[in-house]
């Protein structure tokens, strides 16, 4: 198994392989916030630009296994001011109006304190027919290797990341939870 990482160029061959993986990153928040155009929303944020620039993709020889998105916490700002612009683009301001409160509740889950000097995954999938044979470990390793710092939320109902995350050197450090509609939603922030 040899495991390498490649800036996307986000092929027309494997954009949908893609954007399933990024939908497998957090479906239940992502259908939340994007309703029955969850998917579409990610196609075009990634055809935006908005996301490849920060993708790359995961390769175990010739073939494509998964994929990161991983940028400078200082570039996190930009990202999210620039994802709401694209956001409201994408949905039309009536579908982004109807959901601003979803947001601003998001927004609170999603404050917990990144130091500057981290680098922050905000997606992270390996393909299931790969999981469970090292392939993320491997690449959370390679991450470190470059990155030293990095910092990630995971959702309170994905045990089986928990449990991944903390093995791999990964530190709970803040818990953000919201309500919307008598549903809990919690998303713990990990560091290394």
């Amino acid at each position: 198994m040899t495991i390498y990482l490649k800036k996307s160029s986000y092929d027309c061959n494997r954009q949908s392989d893609i954007v399933e993986l990024l939908y497998s990153t957090d479906p239940e928040l992502l259908q939340l916030w994007y309703g029955n155009k969850v998917k579409d929303v990610l196609q075009q944020r990634l055809t935006l630009n908005l996301l490849t620039r920060y993708l790359l993709e995961i390769w175990d020889e010739q073939t494509f296994v998964g994929i990161v998105i991983i940028y400078p916490v200082s570039a996190l700002a930009d990202s999210g001011v620039q994802g709401t612009a694209d956001i409201r683009k994408i949905l039309g301001w009536a579908q982004f109006f109807k959901k601003r409160t979803i947001y601003k509740k998001s927004a609170r889950m999603f404050s917990g304190d990144i130091p500057k000097h981290y680098f922050y995954i905000q997606g992270f999938a390996i393909a299931p027919k790969y999981q469970g044979n090292g392939v993320g470990s491997t690449v959370l390793q390679q991450l470190k290797k470059r990155y030293l710092n990095l910092a990630l939320y995971v959702s309170e109902s994905n045990n089986r990341a928990q449990q991944f995350y903390v093995k791999n050197g990964f530190k709970p450090t803040f818990y953000g939870q919201m309500s919307y509609r008598k549903q809990a939603f919690g998303e713990y922030l990990m560091l290394t």
